[in-house]
């Protein structure tokens, strides 16, 4: 006979066991004895009497068919008496069970999709350490190159080309999914150029001989450009030594024999604790002569106490070009919609909607063409961006870095008024104007512009048929090229220019797998809906089924 002593019991909140008995004469007892000799076995139903339980006595098993007062109906297990889940708790827990795994198996699923889609190798790269060549399928769009026939004298070894509308609204924002093939397919080296004004300071190669370094006197260096058609400015001479004035002297000579002098003036070097003052470069005029002679003089405030003059050594010594590069703007007109009334910092004005006529196009500056003779009006602009998950448009203030005042004075012509602002790379632009009692501005045209996106590369070897530039792929990495790192930012002479044709869609294109969600974006929805109908109907059920059982137990206690 199987027996249930020494096992915890709970009556509705009153605990007890067997090795209570001993301590406490009228706590609750339970033993295979009691439990109506041997009737109650595990996983079987009972029913013990509510009022024994209410006056502290004993709980009285008794037979289910038996009408007991407030019998309560336990189920026997290895762990004692418990109440017995109804119908309605067990399709409840089989209902959360079921939507616990379908929505398990749907995150399952969307993870391993998910990871599926960016363990993919890129076109550009696989596993191997080595690049393949790529895949122009996996490029969305594409746009020819033509290529500007070389003549029989010196034609410019290099080709460019300024990017436009069509690559701004399909390539990437960075544009470093741009790639370029010639007519055979293969993948042509270039540099991305970004054209604004700078300054550039590059190093004129030369040979250096005739390096004479006295005792007594100056010294002496010599280098040999090896030709006369290079320009330069600025010569660089790094010597040996610390807290030094020394004089310098450079010439220049188109046979090394006869000199004409360039500067003459000071390096100088001095240090104080943490504080360094250096002045080893010196600018002169545009020269081409192909010798530069270096004379340095010895500091005259050095001298030993043997009247030994100061020594030092030549350490390096560099011909330079330094230039101002204005750079290249790319101008474009743009659609002015029509005006609406608006608020413009809190008074009565004017709002338009600028058009730049493609996505993720670049602009610093607009300029708008105004007919009226005389007004005075603020202004401020805005630019569009998506944000949030599911990329809504909004219109975003951007920063002037001019005057957001548009002036035009009695008597002024009518030149075109410039707005500039740090770049931004958008679809649209709102341009707001505070008129306050004035009437609206009368705006007849809008252009805006940006550095230009120059692309250079190497004339192709093989002239036949055209090159394609090709973009849109959102994975492609960037290429880096070698190309690119070693063109010198001054290209002398200019390179060949040519434009791009008119894009269109690559036929051969293939999509990359898309996520599983993005495969079936419905399907998270119906799960959604279906999990809310089956919760709304067990909420219904639990419902009904409280309301019934309120019911009895009022009925009940009246009886």
């Amino acid at each position: 006979m199987k027996t249930y002593s020494n096992r915890r019991l709970t009556f509705r909140g009153c605990e007890t066991n067997d090795a209570m008995a001993s301590g406490a004469g009228s706590a609750l007892r339970y033993s295979a004895d009691s439990a109506t000799k041997g009737r109650l076995t595990p996983n079987s139903t009972h029913f013990v009497s509510g009022t024994a339980l209410a006056a502290g006595k004993s709980p009285e098993i008794v037979d289910p068919d038996s009408p007991v007062a407030s019998a309560i109906p336990l189920k026997a297990t290895t762990g004692g008496l418990t109440p017995p889940r109804s119908p309605i708790h067990l399709l409840g827990l089989r209902v959360g069970r079921l939507i616990g795994v379908v929505l398990l198996s749907l995150s399952a699923a969307t993870v391993q999709s998910q990871d599926q889609t960016d363990a993919s190798p890129d076109d550009s790269t696989t596993m191997a350490e080595e690049a393949t060549p790529e895949l122009q399928a996996r490029w969305e769009y594409f746009a020819p190159v033509p290529i500007p026939a070389a003549n029989a004298d010196a034609s410019p070894t290099l080709v460019d080309l300024v990017l436009g509308k069509d690559v701004f609204a399909h390539a990437r924002p960075d544009l470093a999914d741009l790639r370029l093939f010639d007519s055979t397919g293969k993948a042509i080296p270039y540099a991305l150029r970004y054209r604004r004004p700078q300054s550039i300071r590059e190093n004129v190669a030369a040979t250096e001989f005739n390096r004479a370094q006295p005792e007594n006197g100056p010294s002496e260096v010599t280098l040999d450009l090896q030709r006369d058609d290079i320009q330069y400015n600025e010569i660089k001479v790094e010597t040996s030594g610390a807290n030094f004035r020394r004089a310098i002297e450079v010439d220049g000579s188109e046979d090394g024999k006869a000199w004409r002098k360039l500067v003459a003036a000071n390096l100088i070097r001095f240090q104080h604790e943490n504080q360094k003052f250096d002045l080893d470069s010196l600018t002169f005029a545009e020269s081409r002569f192909r010798f530069v002679r270096v004379r340095v003089h010895p500091d005259p405030a050095h001298v030993t106490g043997n009247n030994e003059q100061e020594l030092f050594r030549f350490i390096n010594v560099n011909v330079m070009r330094h230039a101002e590069d204005p750079g290249e703007r790319l101008t474009q007109e743009g659609t002015l919609q029509p005006r609406e009334p608006g608020r413009s910092y809190g008074a009565p004005g004017s709002v338009w909607i600028i058009d730049l006529g493609g996505g993720n196009m670049p602009c610093d500056q607009i300029e708008a063409d105004i007919a009226d003779s005389e007004f005075a009006r603020d202004i401020r602009l805005e630019a569009e961006y998506s944000s949030g998950p599911l990329g809504q448009l909004r219109f975003s203030p951007i920063g002037l870095t001019s005057e957001p005042l548009w002036r035009r004075k009695p008597g002024e012509s009518k030149k075109p008024l410039i707005a500039k602002f740090e770049e931004v790379q958008t679809r649209r632009l709102r341009l707001y104007v505070t008129d306050h009692r004035n009437p609206p501005l009368s705006i007849r045209s809008i252009k805006f512009s940006a550095p230009a996106r120059q692309v250079v590369f190497a004339r192709p070897a093989s002239e036949a048929g055209e090159s394609q530039l090709f973009f849109g792929n959102p994975r492609a990495e960037s290429p880096n090229y070698d190309f690119a790192r070693n063109l010198p930012e001054r290209l002398a002479p200019s390179p060949a220019r040519t434009e791009l044709k008119t894009a269109a869609r690559n036929a051969s294109f293939v999509p990359p797998p898309q996520p599983f969600t993005e495969r079936f974006p419905w399907l998270i929805y119906v799960v959604l809906g279906t999990v809310s109908v089956v919760l709304a109907g067990m909420i219904v059920s639990l419902s009904r089924a409280a309301i019934a059982i309120h019911d009895a137990s009022i009925a009940d206690a009246q009886a």
